[in-house]
């Protein structure tokens, strides 16, 4: 069952897909050319489009850039430990689960979190938090 607060939130998803996104360039080079995200209850599923074939060039390209200099080691790891941290900070929420499809077929990754629960509300920034 979607949560309707989550859902109700069109911000959460574009969020999402944004931070997911600058994740994903900084180990394939470029950004995806769309992402799609859907929040269900404690799930969040990332859809990223074009993105497959940079992602597998990037992550077996050489150790120097153009002028020898060595570039920082790119690890599978190291994009999930991101990707995670990145949904986290978003939903409020510790993610408890990770789970990437990457289809060279379709050039399409899919990317699912499981959080510890629903993603949290942010509080208002026009709340009155005045003690009386």
């Amino acid at each position: 069952m979607a949560d309707p607060e989550a859902a109700g939130r069109p911000g959460l998803p574009a969020q999402i897909s944004d931070s997911v996104a600058m994740v994903w360039k900084r180990y394939a080079g470029r950004r995806p050319t769309d992402v799609e995200t859907m929040v269900n209850g404690s799930r969040v599923a990332c859809v990223l489009r074009d993105s497959v074939h940079g992602f597998d060039e990037a992550m077996a390209a050489s150790g120097v850039d153009d002028d020898g200099k060595p570039l920082p080691v790119r690890t599978i790891s190291g994009y999930e430990r991101e990707a995670i941290e990145a949904v986290a900070k978003a939903t409020r929420q510790r993610v408890v689960a990770f789970v990437s499809d990457h289809d060279r077929g379709t050039d399409v990754a899919k990317e699912i979190f499981i959080l510890d629960g629903p993603p949290r509300r942010r509080p208002s920034i026009f709340l009155d938090h005045r003690t009386n």
